[in-house]
């Protein structure tokens, strides 16, 4: 393990989110990325909560 600071790790979710194709950014404008000190209890990488887009209807809403 190694630790960065705050501002780093910011940083690099910048970095990473902005490396992301054009196709595949401009499809998340609804996708909120947040970021916490730490996960208790487990290790926890991502976690997207929601219904997948392929599972969505025509009719589905957005939130």
């Amino acid at each position: 393990m190694f630790v960065v600071t705050t501002e780093r790790f910011e940083q690099l979710v910048a970095e990473a989110l902005g490396s992301l194709p054009s196709e595949l950014g401009s499809a998340m404008e609804n996708v909120a990325v947040l970021i916490e000190g730490r996960t208790e209890g487990r290790s926890l990488f991502g976690l997207y909560e929601g219904i997948p887009l392929t599972k969505r209807g025509p009719t589905a809403t957005r939130e």
